[in-house]
């Protein structure tokens, strides 16, 4: 699933069906004022998604680097929080994390961190489609940054009420065994 995808059901949640069918279309760039809300929408889209990975689920990612002082900003992406330094032969390394940067050992491989995604614009994949949280999760936040952006804050209350709900909402398994029912035969 693409980032469009979502940015078109936000359009519609948000009572805007005809800026989605051009949503998804992708003809945006024909008409000014689509291309104005649509910029709005994916910058909406952005911020939830930033809130969501540093709230609720952050994206794991392993990335090589080759030891001694590695900068957050030579990552390439938005760091969240550093989990361990992997050495070459596999094992955890110590490290000390800072502010702009993080200290491995020489022989540090790679380090896996907590990260939000980049910025890939509406082609991009959607990161979170086998998540815990869900699609509706994503099109309420977006719905509610878009509205916050355009003024919109009683709807925007709203949209991020649903989405709390949303994305608290946690799926309910039985730890009970189902057991086999006993017939006596009579």
């Amino acid at each position: 699933m693409k980032i469009r995808e979502i940015i078109a059901q936000t359009a519609e949640v948000v009572e805007n069906k005809e800026l989605a069918e051009i949503i998804r279309s992708a003809e945006e760039d024909g008409d000014e004022d689509a291309a104005a809300k649509a910029a709005l929408l994916l910058r909406g889209f952005y911020f939830a998604e930033r809130n969501i990975a540093y709230d609720y689920e952050p994206q794991k990612r392993t990335i090589p680097v080759s030891g001694g002082r590695v900068y957050y900003s030579d990552l390439g992406v938005s760091v969240i929080k550093i989990l361990r330094a992997v050495g070459k032969g596999g094992g955890e390394l110590g490290f000390s994390a800072h502010a702009d940067y993080v200290d491995t050992p020489s022989d540090t491989a790679a380090i896996e961190i907590y990260c939000c995604p980049a910025e890939d614009g509406m082609d991009g994949d959607f990161l979170y489609e086998n998540c815990r949280i869900g699609k509706l999760a994503f099109v309420y936040a977006t719905a509610a940054e878009y509205c916050m952006l355009c003024g919109r804050y009683d709807e925007a209350e709203n949209f991020d009420v649903k989405f709390r709900r949303s994305a608290e909402r946690t799926p309910k398994f039985s730890s009970r065994r189902i057991k086999a029912r006993r017939d006596w035969g009579l």
